[in-house]
C-alpha cells in the first residue's frame, strides 16, 4: 500500500513537470536518409526525441507498475482484448497499415503514428489523475511567466538569449537570420516573439488555446487572481507574437467570454471588451511578410493537387513535404513548408478513407467529454487557427497541449 502511494505521488509530480514543460522543445532530431530533400535537412521529416517524450515514457512505465501492483492488470488486459476484437478497431488498424504501406517513405509514417499514439496516452493519463485546480494554475502561471520574460527579452535584444534558455529549447537566431519572422510598426522593423517555440504563430496558437481553456474551465473560477493573471500574461504573449490570425481569434474569444458573463457594472463590462480590441487593433496594424498570402495560396494549390493524385491512400502520415518538394518553387530561395491548413494537410497525408475515419473517432470521443460548451469553444479555436496554419498537426508543443487541455476538461470539481 505504501509503495502504491509512493508511486502515485511520483505520477503526480511527473504530471506537474509535464505541464510545466509543455511550452518547451528541448530535444534532438535523428536525420536519416529520408530526412533530406535536395541535400537539405528537413526537421519535419526527421524522427525526434524531446524531453517531454522521455517524461511521457517514464510516466507510462510508472503507470504500468501502478496497475500491476493494484491487481488491475487482468481487468485492463480483458478490456484491451475486447477493444482489439472490435470491428471498428480492426478497421482502423487496417487503414493505418495501408497508409504506411503506400507511404512515400514508410519509416516517417510509422514515426508519425507513434506520435499519435503518444498523444492518446497523454490524454488518458491526464484524464484519470486528480490534480488540484489551484496547483494546475500555479504551474501553468509560472511556466507562462517565464515564457513572457523570454519573449520580452528577445524582442528587446532582437535575437535569442540562449544561456539557460537553450535548455528550455530556445533556438539560436537574430533579426538578420534568413527566414526569421519579422514585422514593422510605423516603418520600424522588429523581430516577432518566439519564446521557446519554433515560430511565433505556433506560440500564439498555443496560448490562444490555453487562454480559452483557463477563461472557461469552471474549477479555475474559484481562484480569480491567479486566473486573471494567467489570462493577462497569455494575452500579452499572443500580442507579442504579432500573429494576425491568433490576435483575431483572441478578440473574438474576449468578446464572446465577456458577453457570457453577467455583471451590474456596464462600464466595466464594456471596458473589458474595448481595451483588448484597441490593443489588438494596434498590433494588427503591424506589417509582416508581404509574400505571406501568396505563399499560403501556392501551398494550398499544391496540396489540392497532391490530394487529387493520392485521394485514396494519401502520401503517408507525415510525408507531406516529400510530395510538396516535387513542385517547382516559385521563389528565388528554398521554401518548403507544410500547407497552412490542417484539413488539406490531413487529407493529403491520410487519403479520404483514413481521414473520415479519424474525424469520426475524434467526433465520437468529443461527445463523451464533459462541459460541452467549453469543449466546443476549444474545438472552434483549433479549427479556426488550423484553417490558416499547420502547427496542430506538426509541432510538438501544440500537439501535446491538445490532449492535456481536453484531459483536464474531465476534472469538473477538482
Amino acid at each position: 500500500m505504501k509503495h502504491e502511494t509512493f508511486l502515485t505521488k511520483i505520477q503526480l509530480w511527473i504530471a506537474y513537470l509535464l505541464m510545466f514543460l509543455l511550452p518547451t522543445q528541448l530535444g534532438t532530431f535523428f536525420f536519416i536518409p529520408q530526412s533530406y530533400i535536395d541535400g537539405i535537412r528537413i526537421d519535419y521529416l526527421a524522427p525526434s526525441l524531446y524531453l517531454n517524450d522521455l517524461i511521457i515514457i517514464f510516466l507510462a512505465l510508472i503507470s504500468i507498475i501502478v496497475i500491476i501492483r493494484s491487481n488491475k492488470l487482468i481487468t485492463l488486459i480483458k478490456k484491451t482484448s475486447v477493444l482489439f476484437r472490435n470491428k471498428v478497431t480492426i478497421g482502423i488498424f487496417i487503414l493505418i497499415l495501408v497508409n504506411i504501406f503506400f507511404s512515400l517513405e514508410p519509416i516517417i509514417a510509422i514515426c508519425k503514428f507513434m506520435k499519435l499514439f503518444e498523444l492518446v496516452i497523454v490524454f488518458l493519463f491526464i484524464k484519470n489523475i486528480k490534480v488540484p485546480s489551484k496547483t494546475i494554475l500555479l504551474i501553468i502561471l509560472f511556466s507562462t511567466f517565464l515564457q513572457l520574460s523570454l519573449v520580452t527579452m528577445q524582442i528587446l535584444n532582437q535575437g535569442s538569449m540562449q544561456g539557460i534558455w537553450y535548455f528550455f529549447g530556445e533556438r539560436s537566431f537574430n533579426i538578420s537570420t534568413p527566414g526569421i519572422a519579422k514585422t514593422a510598426i510605423n516603418g520600424i522593423e522588429i523581430m516577432r516573439g518566439y519564446g521557446t517555440f519554433s515560430h511565433p504563430n505556433s506560440m500564439a496558437g498555443f496560448y490562444l488555446l490555453l487562454y480559452g481553456f483557463v477563461s472557461s474551465h469552471k474549477p479555475f473560477h474559484k481562484y480569480q487572481l491567479l486566473q486573471k493573471l494567467l489570462l493577462s500574461i497569455s494575452l500579452l504573449l499572443i500580442l507579442f507574437s504579432f500573429s494576425k490570425i491568433a490576435i483575431l481569434g483572441l478578440l473574438g474569444l474576449v468578446v464572446y467570454t465577456n458577453f457570457q458573463k453577467k455583471t451590474n457594472c456596464f462600464l466595466c463590462h464594456v471596458s473589458k471588451i474595448i481595451v483588448p480590441i484597441v490593443l489588438g487593433g494596434i498590433f494588427l496594424t503591424a506589417v509582416g511578410d508581404p509574400d505571406s498570402f501568396d505563399k499560403r495560396l501556392w501551398l494550398a494549390q499544391s496540396a489540392v493537387q497532391i490530394i487529387k493524385e493520392h485521394i485514396v491512400f494519401g502520401v503517408g502520415f507525415g510525408n507531406y513535404l516529400i510530395a510538396q518538394s516535387r513542385f517547382s518553387i516559385p521563389y528565388p530561395y528554398f521554401f518548403l513548408q507544410p500547407v497552412h491548413n490542417i484539413f488539406l494537410l490531413a487529407l493529403a497525408e491520410m487519403g479520404i478513407p483514413l481521414f473520415l475515419t479519424m474525424v469520426y473517432l475524434i467526433q465520437s470521443g468529443l461527445k463523451k467529454l464533459r462541459t460541452p460548451e467549453v469543449r466546443n469553444m476549444l474545438l472552434v479555436i483549433i479549427l479556426f487557427t488550423g484553417m490558416f496554419d499547420h502547427y496542430w498537426l506538426t509541432l510538438q508543443q501544440n500537439m501535446l497541449l491538445i490532449p492535456v487541455v481536453f484531459g483536464l476538461l474531465q476534472h469538473e470539481k477538482v
